[in-house]
């Protein structure tokens, strides 16, 4: 088995002996937390995250591996684990169905979340649990993460909380409890990422789960639906997880196409959605709008001058939200 140490700002991985008999899952621990694994040809990272799974200070009541539909040998690896793993195979239907899937079996009351080629901290589920038992209302946490190089090496210089100057005032020994004055925050800038969020899975599944069919930004509609479906939510500043950047990914390799698909998700969603709350509207907006603003500017970079100033156009013409700031934004791009 794989364990880890930090050498300056390089990952290693080292061998490991475990016992499977060690008990290193317990079921009864509370909160009882499932952790939901999609894999798709994930063979060559899986059992790296899942021994970060094994290696976690708060024990996660069980580990569920949804195969979706491998043609490598990511089965065989998921069956070679030692622990509490329940595998469970489909046939391809994307990250999203892989995930809803896997809370359906869930026997925890809060799932979380890793994907295949990324990894937990090892304190990432304490840190939910001994918030979840200071605070039993509340139903969402998610937190901090740090990117990482494939080759084992910290991206250096790259905050993912972005607007954490505005927390720093809220914390309370390191965690915000989101008040609705944040909530807008909250939802615009989407802290966190899939890997730091823990969810109740009554809440999950009442707000649908992740959207299928949806490529890019589906974390970002499920986080909109649980925030304006639920009271409580805390934000934990540390980072949790580790996050690979892979140069061959979609968003790394195209990403005008990557920011076109978010934005037509952003759009999509709040169209279709009938918000209760106004500030997770308000915030779903500004998302929209940044993304929407991001997208010109890449668009400019790339001497697509005509389409940057199509797209806030239409931005003027279509999207939610003050129509002072969608004209500045226009106004902005027109600048350059």
């Amino acid at each position: 088995m794989l364990g880890k140490r930090f050498d300056g700002g390089t990952l290693v991985w080292t061998t490991l002996v475990v016992d499977p008999q060690a008990g290193v899952f317990c079921m009864s621990a509370s909160p009882r937390i499932s952790v939901i694994v999609p894999v798709y040809n994930g063979a060559r990272t899986l059992a790296r995250a899942l021994e970060s799974i094994f290696e976690q200070s708060f024990p996660a009541c069980e580990v569920i591996v949804v195969d979706d539909g491998s043609t490598d040998d990511s089965v065989a690896v998921a069956r070679s684990c030692s622990g509490n793993i329940q595998l469970i195979q489909q046939e391809n239907q994307g990250v999203s169905a892989a995930r809803n899937r896997g809370v359906e079996q869930a026997r925890g009351e809060w799932v979380a979340f890793l994907d295949a080629d990324d990894w937990f901290y090892p304190d990432r589920l304490k840190a939910h649990a001994s918030l979840i038992e200071r605070y039993p209302a509340v139903e969402l946490l998610s937190g901090n993460f740090e990117y990482w190089h494939t080759d084992g090496s910290r991206v250096q210089n790259l905050d993912t909380l972005s607007w954490k100057h505005e927390l720093v005032a809220s914390e309370e020994e390191g965690v915000v409890h989101v008040t609705p004055e944040l909530r807008r925050l909250y939802a615009g800038q989407h802290v966190g990422d899939t890997h730091t969020l823990t969810i109740r899975k009554d809440l999950f599944t009442r707000v649908g789960g992740y959207p299928e069919g949806v490529a890019i930004a589906e974390d970002m509609c499920l986080l909109l639906k649980a925030l304006d479906n639920s009271k409580h939510q805390a934000v934990v500043l540390q980072p949790l997880a580790a996050y690979f950047v892979h140069p061959e990914s979609v968003i790394r390799s195209d990403p005008l196409a990557s920011q076109r698909a978010a934005l037509e998700t952003y759009r999509r969603f709040i169209e279709g959605y009938d918000f209760h709350k106004e500030e997770v509207a308000q915030g779903a907006n500004d998302a929209l709008r940044r993304a929407r603003l991001d997208l010109s500017y890449s668009l400019i970079r790339h001497r697509h001058y005509l389409a940057a100033l199509t797209n806030q156009l239409g931005g003027v013409l279509r999207d939610r939200g003050p129509v002072v700031e969608r004209l500045r934004d226009l106004l902005s791009v027109v600048r350059g």
